[in-house]
């Protein structure tokens, strides 16, 4: 486990990298995840133009499965689990999916993980901003700063326990770079697409907000 091979880009760091070449070679689950608002809509957002097989329950701006909304993580197996029997290409994104990725590692028939950063207090200011359950005080900042910090957290547990490859980006290089980071993507993700569609990815997360994607 300590030789785990790494590639550096200008925008991504990929964990088990050799495998990745391998898993991509074939149909495979991407698993997108980081922390509530955190950035995860990007990847997300071109997920859903690059046609992942996200399922038919996907919230149209978020891009996230609502089969889950409300569902105890420890009772994720079994909607995994019907989600890959009527779809073996089925992905997801989903930010609080740092917690269990041996959930997915399990349950996965090719899993490959995509976790995004994003400085914590960005995100708590973010929280406090557009989630009505946080409000300008000392106890909103420090609430939102340990969600954050703790699913970041559990990443790194994971990193050394489960064998699959991980790619890390961070939310300031996409925004500096977008399209660094969506061409790196797309060449280690083996993602078949066109220049037009690569334009409007450009486009669609050069600019902030939740996007809604109509293929």
């Amino acid at each position: 486990m300590n030789n785990i091979s790494i590639l550096k880009k200008e925008t991504l760091t990929v964990f088990r990298s050799v495998l990745l070449e391998e898993k991509v070679k074939n149909d495979y689950n991407l698993i997108s995840f980081g922390t509530p608002r955190g950035g995860t809509s990007i990847i997300g957002t071109l997920m859903t133009l690059f046609e992942f097989e996200m399922g038919d329950n996907v919230h149209p701006t978020v891009h996230e499965d609502m089969s889950f909304e409300g569902i105890p993580i420890n009772q994720w197996d079994k909607i995994i689990q019907n989600k890959i029997l009527k779809n073996k290409n089925w992905s997801l994104k989903m930010p609080i999916a740092s917690q269990c990725l041996k959930t997915f590692e399990k349950n996965l028939p090719n899993p490959v993980f995509l976790m995004i950063f994003r400085n914590p207090f960005s995100v708590a200011e973010s929280l406090i901003k557009h989630d009505p359950n946080f409000q300008l005080d000392h106890d909103s900042y420090q609430k939102a700063l340990e969600n954050s910090l703790n699913d970041y957290m559990a990443f790194q547990k994971y990193l050394k326990e489960i064998n699959v490859p991980i790619i890390v980006t961070e939310h300031e290089k996409i925004i500096k770079n977008p399209e660094s980071f969506i061409r790196e993507l797309i060449k280690i993700l083996n993602i078949k697409t066109d220049e037009k569609i690569i334009e409007t990815a450009i486009n669609l997360i050069s600019t902030p907000g939740y996007k809604r994607i109509d293929n």
